[in-house]
């Protein structure tokens, strides 16, 4: 089995211009640096969705949560004289 396979990607010219001055800096190749930064979204996309699937878990058996009113409120006061702190998480029920 060959240790890499092509894959075939259409960008934006201004990404590409992008990708190509990041692999002059580094004195890689475009399809290193495109490799590489495939190789980053992948690993934290997984990590996100895995967090999420593992917070809803927790959030059906019962865990704390912060209510979405509680959310609305400290991120409408944001930036203004009526700033809160973060809000806590809570069991429900």
């Amino acid at each position: 089995m060959p240790r890499n396979v092509p894959v075939l990607a259409r960008v934006s010219p201004e990404l590409k211009a992008r990708l190509k001055a990041i692999a002059a800096e580094a004195e890689r190749s475009e399809s290193y640096v495109a490799a590489q930064a495939l190789a980053s979204y992948v690993e934290l996309h997984d990590w996100q969705t895995s967090l999420i699937r593992n917070r809803l878990a927790e959030a059906e058996v019962g865990g704390a949560t912060v209510p979405h009113e509680d959310v609305a409120a400290w991120l409408d006061g944001k930036g203004t004289s009526e700033e809160r702190p973060r809000p806590a998480p809570r069991k429900r029920g």
